[in-house]
């Protein structure tokens, strides 16, 4: 329904009796159209019938702000009625375009669209042309935090904007003394914040508790005096008026996602958490159908006001209408409780207290409440859609938009054949460094000579790289390959991987592969030439002994090794290009097994040969699909009526606490990866940052100064932020003998300092932090247990420290502890070099130290979801503490000191050891694979930078340091190495060189804090070998400008103070400007109010 204020604005002081005749007129409008019954089963069926009498006198609407959420409903409804429109709007998806087009064929001739500035002058001539017959202001900044980071622009854009629209409008009407009409989008939030929407008794507007309020008042007030300075103008024709204040509106699935219902439906939808303010406060919800209605009437009204004949017509009218649905009494609660059983979805729930110390608007869930109005209604509004039946219809459609997602993705991804391999596919493996894996029982085994030269199948992973060379036989033109034994640099023990003849017992010989030495390679008893025969569809191949009718047969492991007949149905080999000479693509590049044992894997000790990054992919797509289609064909009003889980605030027993460490596409696709989604690079500018007064003004000095730390944080996490309120941590007591330890061991008395190597002090610097901060153990929320991770006795200390706490410390509470942990693999508490060996030591469980790290929750440096030492509901990321940290300070401790990135010369950059887990990933990033001018010759390049740039693979390019290529350096590569973590990406950070993510195997520090999608960017580990491509054609120099001063704006987060610093700085450091104890305690703060579903039956593996 509508309400309308008692603030109706006359345009002219009229005598009683004409009073009385316009009070009638207004009562006629109100009751202008015939009552539409409808039951809401199909609600097209209603706003058509509306929709069809939109426009009535033929001419153009000119609506603004037409490409948001609104506008494209309200463009639709427009056409559906074959009424002419104008959009201007700063950006039109040409999506949306072409689905209008798709749906309303005849919109190539109705439509156009103009990309703009409503503030431009210019622009509105063009747009306001003598067809026009009324406009429709919705252009605004009109989401509540933008308009609090960027006072500034919000009033520029929602006050001026709407005053430039509107002299354009009067100035067209003077032209030709037209009659025409504008409607604006205004908000309920002009009334007070705890009383709105306004009764009849409560007719004015009053003063706003934010600036998006005070903006939408302002255009208000703006409107009013152009109606005024209208009336005053003779020849300024007939403008009739409307600004309708709208409720939350909701129903669109391309709505921001940080607006109160989209967050909620997102993240039900991918198992996430849900988080709101309060949670009891009741709102007042607008379906996206009914909003579109008020338009559609208001249009109505105001046409045919203008166009009624009447000895004492006003020549201006303007009403300003309250629009409400009558679902005043809804809760967010209730709201929570309708989506998560409509989705089925398993997401914990945090609720933030209201009423923090933040005086700002900071929730997605504003604080009101609605209450019903007693002004007259709207009678064609009395059958909104209710509340239940729109949380349906939006659930389909946010089902349905998954469901086409995943069929377009399957589709692009999983629909194309394997690409046959050809002879001449595989002279690209000449002169190349491979790896090779053996299927071995099913099972993946590494073929190497690592020892004395002699081939055979090892179980270690990952394979060590070998090297292949290839010629065409000149009597068939067939490709032969030669593969030659272990290629690293300095080994004495190189071998062709071959046979010496004759072979025995008929062509089979049992006993390990053997291996040639180079020096008997031309020997006439030896053979070194295999012919490949390959399966394209596995990926696999045959080595076929070159001239003979035999191939290799591995069948045990470290052990037998037959020659069978060609003929023989086996497929045993997967050879795998790391880095060769030839140019891209390279035979069997981009679907590496090991790709798939590193990253799609948690717990599972198996490595299956034929396992496959891009076939896994398509399965989980394929699955994700068919669960989508059952919940759509099974959705109904009946979901409601679903129970939910029990709830806990104990996080490893979530029900979806231990999920397959694959995206979330296991269940239902909406984010990119477990806990991680990406986002968009590119950053609100907000409200200043502050910065020395010892800075330099440099381009990324200035465009820092213009922006706020604000717009790199996730939106629930500035919710808990302005919410003001941290955990209170106790810091707890050694046993006696650690003390002493402490005191007087040369290794305890200086545990706390910076090293030269093998820094693992992060956790003296927390410890030392919070002691400093004076928390009294009465007072605490958690005790602080620490362990020194890395440093003499650690294994001994924890269990030690924490027994001691539970006797000395009051009340102590399990759930209540936090431990540090900085060492490789975290709360694992042991070592390994790779993350196979990790797996089968810690699989299922982390063993005697379970009992104390189980309700835990760790801080830890390592945040690898490929492995069982990381818990990411329970544990806390924090950055470790960089051994070069005193260096870092000196070069980079000024902004003014970070090279901006379009001064830089260096493309992107890596230089690392190879060992590990990610030894084959590290060996394929530092393959040269673009000469050093052809970086400037890519097809497609968008990055342009002021100098030349080049990649610079493993070494520092000329220049003398590390830092100086940092210094140097657009992008550094964050490979995973022993783990997934390294002091390295914080070094990057903190000289201003963007991070490439390699994958998803990691969550980095206080993911769940900053965005990480605008300070880093990611490509897919089958996207290696198209690295410099990928960085110069995705991204423009305005994007790697941007993405560098968000690392500004939070890189303190990421480095700890120098040993030698007073203890109140220490705390300034680490926690007032926003170190990494201030973003441990508020990442702490979320886990510590959030409740997780649990099933009433536990039944895992």
């Amino acid at each position: 329904m509508w309400t309308a204020p008692a603030t109706c604005l006359r345009a002219f002081r009229l005598q009683h009796i004409i009073g009385a005749l316009l009070f009638l007129a207004s009562i006629h409008f109100f009751l202008f159209s015939g009552y539409v019954s409808s039951s809401y089963i199909d609600p097209t069926a209603r706003t058509s019938s509306i929709s069809h009498q939109a426009g009535s006198g033929g001419g153009r609407v000119l609506v603004t702000g037409g490409g948001g959420s609104i506008g494209k409903h309200l463009v639709r409804r427009l056409l559906s009625g074959a009424v002419t429109v104008t959009i201007l709007d700063t950006t039109f998806d040409q999506k949306d375009l072409k689905a209008i087009y798709s749906e309303f064929p005849f919109a190539r001739e109705l439509l156009h669209v103009k990309t703009g500035d409503v503030r431009d002058t210019n622009v509105l001539s063009d747009v306001m042309t003598s067809d026009v017959d009324g406009v429709i202001h919705l252009a605004a900044v009109s989401r509540v935090q933008w308009c609090l980071e960027d006072k500034v622009e919000c009033s520029n854009v929602n006050e001026k904007g709407t005053d430039a629209v509107l002299h354009a409008l009067r100035d067209l009407n003077r032209l030709d003394r037209g009659r025409r009409w504008f409607v604006l989008a205004s908000s309920r939030s002009v009334h007070d914040a705890q009383t709105f929407p306004t009764t009849k008794d409560e007719p004015e507007a009053t003063p706003t508790t934010n600036a998006y309020s005070a903006s939408k008042l302002a255009a208000e007030k703006i409107l009013e005096t152009h109606i005024q300075l209208h009336a005053q103008d003779a020849s300024g024709g007939k403008l009739y008026a409307n600004a309708l204040r709208l409720p939350n509106v909701y129903g669109d699935v391309f709505d921001h996602v940080d607006r109160l219902v989209p967050s909620i439906f997102t993240q039900a939808l991918s198992h996430q958490t849900i988080q709101v303010v309060g949670g009891q406060q009741n709102l007042d919800l607008l379906y996206i159908d009914d909003c579109v209605d008020a338009f559609i009437l208001a249009i109505k009204g105001l046409d045919t006001r203008s166009r009624r004949w009447s000895l004492f017509a006003p020549r201006t009218y303007l009403g300003i209408l309250d629009v409400t649905s009558g679902n005043v009494d809804v809760s967010v609660a209730y709201l929570v409780d309708r989506i998560v059983r409509l989705t089925r979805s398993k997401s914990p729930i945090r609720i933030i207290p209201s009423g923090g110390s933040s005086n700002t608007f900071v929730s997605n869930v504003p604080e009101y409440e609605g209450t019903q109005s007693s002004a007259p209604r709207l009678s064609e509004l009395e059958d909104a859609i209710p509340i239940d039946d729109g949380l349906l219809y939006l659930t389909q459609a946010y089902l349905a938009r998954i469901e086409q997602a995943l069929t377009d993705q399957i589709n692009s991804a999983c629909s194309q054949p394997a690409r046959p391999v050809t002879d001449t596919d595989l002279l690209k493996l000449d002169d190349c460094t491979v790896h090779i894996t053996v299927d071995v029982q099913g099972q993946s085994h590494a073929l190497d000579n690592k020892d004395l030269g002699a081939f055979m199948m090892n179980e270690d992973f990952p394979p060590k790289p070998m090297k292949t060379f290839a010629t065409r036989r000149e009597s068939d033109g067939k490709t032969i390959v030669r593969i030659f034994g272990n290629a690293k640099k300095g080994n004495k023990h190189k071998r062709w991987l071959g046979v010496t003849l004759p072979i025995t017992n008929d062509g089979v010989f049992q006993g390990e592969l053997p291996g040639v030495v180079p020096d008997d390679v031309k020997a006439n008893n030896t053979l070194v030439d295999w012919e490949l025969d390959v399966n394209a569809e596995q990926g696999t191949v045959r080595l076929v002994l070159a001239g003979t009718d035999y191939q290799l047969h591995p069948v045990t492991p470290r052990g037998t090794i037959n020659l069978v007949s060609r003929e023989t149905n086996i497929w045993p080999f997967r050879i795998i290009p790391m880095c060769c000479k030839a140019p891209l693509p390279w035979p069997f590049i981009g679907d590496d097994p090991i790709d798939y044992m590193v990253e799609y894997q948690k717990y599972s000790t198996e490595r299956p040969f034929l396992a496959s990054p891009a076939k896994a992919l398509c399965s989980r797509l394929q699955r994700a699909r068919t669960k989508v289609r059952r919940d759509l064909s099974t959705l109904s009003v009946e979901t409601f009526n679903e129970p939910r889980s029990h709830e806990t605030s104990i996080p490893r027993e979530w029900v979806d606490a231990y999920p397959a460490p694959c995206s979330n596409m296991c269940s239902l696709p909406t984010s990119s990866a477990q806990f991680d989604a990406s986002s968009d690079p590119s950053g609100v500018p907000l409200s200043p940052q502050a910065v020395g007064d010892t800075e330099v003004r440099t381009p990324l000095v200035d465009m820092v100064v213009r922006s706020s730390w604000r717009g790199v944080i996730r939106p629930q996490a500035l919710t808990v932020i302005d919410a003001g309120v941290i955990p209170r941590v106790y810091v707890g007591p050694f046993t006696p003998k650690d003390q002493e330890w402490r005191q007087n061991d040369t290794v305890g008395k200086t545990v706390h300092r910076l090293r030269p190597l093998n820094c693992f002090s992060a956790d003296s610097s927390m410890e030392l932090a919070l002691l400093h901060m004076n928390v009294s153990v009465e007072e605490s929320d958690y005790t602080f247990i620490p362990m020194h991770q890395g440093r003499d006795g650690a294994t001994e200390r924890l269990p030690r420290t924490y027994e001691f706490n539970i006797v000395n410390t009051p009340h102590f509470d399990p759930q209540r502890v936090i431990i540090p942990f900085t060492h490789d693999w975290g709360l694992c508490m042991a070592f390994d070099w790779q993350v196979w060996g990790m797996r089968a030591k810690k699989s299922g469980g982390a063993g005697k130290f379970d009992p104390y790290i189980r309700l835990t929750t760790a801080w830890t440096t390592m945040g690898d979801l490929n492995s069982p030492c990381y818990r990411p509901a329970q544990d806390v990321v924090m950055p470790p503490r960089g051994c070069l940290s005193p260096q870092l300070f000196e070069l980079f401790g000024n902004i003014s000191d970070v090279r901006p990135a379009r001064d830089r010369r260096v493309l992107v950059t890596f230089k690392g050891n190879t060992w590990g887990t990610g030894a084959v990933v590290r060996k394929k990033i530092m393959c040269s694979r673009i000469n050093e001018g052809g970086i400037t010759n890519l097809p497609g390049r968008r990055l342009i930078t002021t100098h030349p740039i080049a990649a610079v693979w493993g070494n520092y390019g000329g220049r003398p340091s590390y830092l100086a290529m940092l210094n140097d350096t657009i992008f550094c590569v964050h490979a995973i190495g022993v783990a997934g973590w390294a002091p390295r990406l914080t070094d990057a950070l903190y000289a201003g060189c963007i991070p490439v993510i390699i994958g998803h195997t990691t969550q980095f520090p206080f993911y769940d804090m900053i965005d990480w999608g605008k300070i880093s960017v990611r490509i897919e580990t089958s996207e290696i070998h198209r690295i410099e491509e990928i960085l110069v054609t995705r991204y423009t120099i305005e994007d790697v400008e941007r993405l560098q001063a968000n690392i500004m704006l939070v890189r303190d987060a990421f480095v700890y103070p120098l040993d030698d610093v007073s203890p109140d700085t220490f705390v300034e450091k680490m926690f007032h400007k926003r170190g990494p104890l201030f973003f441990a305690l508020y990442s702490t703060r979320m886990r510590m109010l959030t409740k997780w579903p649990t099933d009433a039956v536990y039944d895992r593996p």
